[in-house]
């Protein structure tokens, strides 16, 4: 258990109606030996840099920060914007294995050659949520700065409205200001040339600012071959981090968390079952836990294996449908078109099955949060992943939507099997 820390981060707003437990088992990062790195960079960011009184590297750090914060460094002892978190960096020790004196915590602002901080690795490992967490944590403890979370297309998307517009030159002001720019898959501007070149600007814009800049990636920049070789330097020149899914041992403790949220009893067998059965991916593991929760009306104990393992058994029936497929049949179970599904309309019966097609499509078919919001008329992934959770939460206290679901997944299983 030791060797195992949950980076609690601020819960992200799910409605005034959603259970605190849930919503601490969507903030939290679970890192483990494999991302011992994803710790440190997080704390980096957010509890400072020891350093100490008598190094070269202090007479720098303090020489830095009065000239870009105009503030003295802090006081001996005292730890920059570590009380949140409650982290207790373990001090430094000598070589004879005695504590060396740590006089300051430089705060990460004042450090740009930490920035940009890329989180890289596959998708569903939890680059979104680390980012996500470090810019709600940003501002919690500073309501009033400005700052930016954005996707890769949306982000080329608000500069191309921008210049439509006539106001790039605000936009790019309204930047320059921000205290932190997180930008999720970023990758996603391989598609937009014009927008990887506008973020190679930004990035050197910044540079020398104390912004925080953190971008996430599905690979190592300098496998970003799209981009431009200037971007990929830039983006190296940070600190790259990879995010790794979590061991056996770490996804045994997730699923432990997950059966404390639904307030279930894990039996040692179904532990074991599931840690086979399910995907290594946490999200994807919480969604199927979740799944099997709502589908299966648990009171305190889990099904036994052989009742779960058919479950997956006919979920994987699933695995041919298309997404155009599931927004068929979510559409004539609504009786509505599918032109208004993919558009924009606001009315509540299509927006319901919008967000059904959504949660279904999401649960059952291969399909990332950018391809929902492509084909749902240019919806950016934070839009999207709004109507997932939205739907998933009233389904559990809505009899009436829990039989549309069923409903349509009868459809959608008897199209699997004739397919």
């Amino acid at each position: 258990m030791n060797d195992y820390t949950w980076l609690p981060f601020p819960s992200p707003t799910l409605g005034s109606g959603s259970d605190p437990h849930r919503r601490r088992a969507l903030a939290e990062f679970l890192a483990g030996p494999e991302n011992r790195l994803v710790e440190t960079a997080v704390r980096l960011v957010l509890g400072g840099v020891p350093f100490f009184a008598d190094s070269p590297l202090s007479r720098s750090l303090s020489s830095k920060v009065q000239r870009r914060s105009g503030r003295s460094p802090a006081k001996k002892g005292e730890a920059i914007g570590r009380e949140a978190f409650d982290w207790r960096l373990p001090p430094p020790r000598r070589e004879d294995g005695n504590p060396a004196e740590v006089i300051d915590y430089m705060p990460s602002a004042n450090l740009p050659d930490l920035f940009p901080l890329v989180f890289y690795g596959p998708p569903g490992c939890g680059k979104t949520q680390l980012a996500g967490g470090i810019s709600r944590e940003l501002r919690r403890r500073d309501p009033l700065a400005d700052g930016v979370f954005l996707g890769g297309e949306q982000f080329y998307r608000s500069f191309s409205d921008a210049i439509s517009k006539n106001r790039a030159e605000d936009l790019r002001a309204y930047f320059l200001r921000c205290r932190y720019l997180v930008f999720d898959n970023a990758d996603e501007l391989e598609e937009y040339p014009a927008g990887a070149a506008e973020l190679l600007s930004l990035l050197a814009a910044v540079q020398e600012s104390g912004t925080v800049v953190i971008l996430t990636l599905s690979r190592h920049p300098e496998q970003v071959s799209a981009f431009p070789a200037a971007l990929r330097s830039r983006l190296v020149g940070g600190l790259a981090v990879p995010v790794a899914f979590p061991s056996r041992g770490g996804r045994a403790l997730l699923l432990r968390r997950y059966a404390e949220v639904f307030r279930v009893k894990l039996l040692e067998e179904t532990e074991s079952f599931l840690l086979d059965a399910l995907p290594e991916s946490p999200g994807e593991m919480y969604a199927l836990f979740e799944q099997l929760y709502h589908m299966h009306h648990w009171s305190e104990i889990l099904p036994d294996p052989e009742k779960i393992r058919l479950f997956l058994e006919k979920r994987q029936t699933l695995a041919p449908l298309s997404l155009e497929t599931i927004a068929k049949t979510a559409a004539r179970t609504y009786a509505v078109k599918l032109s208004e599904l993919r558009s924009n309309t606001r009315r509540k019966t299509v927006v319901t099955a919008r967000n059904m097609t959504l949660f279904i499509a999401r649960r059952s078919i291969e399909v990332t949060l950018q391809e929902l919001g492509r084909y749902f008329a240019g919806r950016d992934h934070s839009t999207i992943l709004h109507g997932i959770r939205s739907i998933a939460e009233k389904i559990e206290r809505d009899d009436e939507l829990k039989l549309q679901y069923d409903r349509i997944m009868g459809e959608l299983n008897k199209i699997a099997k004739i397919g």
